[in-house]
């Protein structure tokens, strides 16, 4: 299963056309998190980014009922904070600690932030929408979730449209 996820999404190809940007973007995190004199309480600082993702870090399961192989909180950790500076934009937002958990419990340090890079950025995925300021990826999935459940279960949809149940109150967790 490793080795057909790093073939199909690419991550074999971009780990060798990208050699040491993991490691460079791990170095970034590593000297933030050393530097004193970053404003802490500003939403968007990268410390209170990586400061965040310590705190999830330390909520996140490590055990995955088909795991392949284990992993510890300090893989989750230095994945997502690499992501959070390869994609600044993005940084980190709760929940990115799940996919990435997922993605440890069978591939490798690299290979899973390579992964998450793939899902974030590219199509079909395109999970970074999810993740935006805005969320409006996470708007047009709700919308999208709604709709289906209209369309293949309309006994259900009728029975929550009557209880005041949004999607978004289930859909996310």
């Amino acid at each position: 299963r490793q080795r057909a996820w790093v073939v199909l999404t690419g991550v074999d190809r971009i780990m060798n056309e990208r050699k040491g940007v993991y490691q460079g973007m791990l170095r970034h995190a590593n000297s933030i998190s050393q530097t004193s004199g970053l404003t802490p309480n500003d939403k968007y600082s990268n410390r209170t980014v990586l400061n965040q993702i310590d705190k999830d870090t330390d909520r996140t399961s490590l055990k995955h009922s088909s795991s392949e192989r284990t992993f510890s909180r300090r893989e989750l950790r230095r994945v997502l904070r690499a992501y959070s500076q390869f994609d600044p934009e993005v940084g980190y937002c709760q929940g990115m600690n799940y996919i990435v958990a997922t993605f440890l419990s069978f591939l490798s340090e690299e290979e899973a932030f390579w992964l998450l890079v793939v899902v974030m950025n590219e199509e079909p995925y395109n999970l970074r929408e999810l993740f935006s300021e805005d969320m409006s990826g996470t708007h047009e999935m709700l919308y999208i979730a709604e709709k289906l459940m209209k369309q293949f279960f309309p006994k259900l949809s009728k029975h929550l449209q009557r209880e005041e149940v949004r999607a978004s109150m289930f859909v996310t967790q």
